[in-house]
């Protein structure tokens, strides 16, 4: 998924935009944005500036703060 939103964003949106998907990575950090949402970022490769990031949701913050970076987990959830 990550491969096709890099090669082409409008065909990737057309597959994957409001889908819900399941994704499978090692945690590359865990963290919250400007609007304090919790997220988690999924390594992608050695020099990109951005991961798969997933948005997690108020029942799922126990499970988010027990990871820590380089944990391997599945994430599902919708594309956005």
């Amino acid at each position: 998924m990550y491969n096709e939103y890099k090669s082409n964003e409008i065909a990737a949106d057309q597959k994957y935009k409001n889908k819900n998907v399941a994704v499978v990575g090692m945690v590359e950090k865990i963290g919250k944005d400007i609007l304090d949402k919790p997220y988690i970022t999924l390594w992608v490769e050695k020099y990109s500036i951005t991961g798969v990031q997933c948005y997690v949701n108020q029942s799922q913050n126990a499970i988010a703060s027990s990871l820590t970076k380089g944990d391997y987990v599945a994430l599902t959830g919708k594309c956005k």
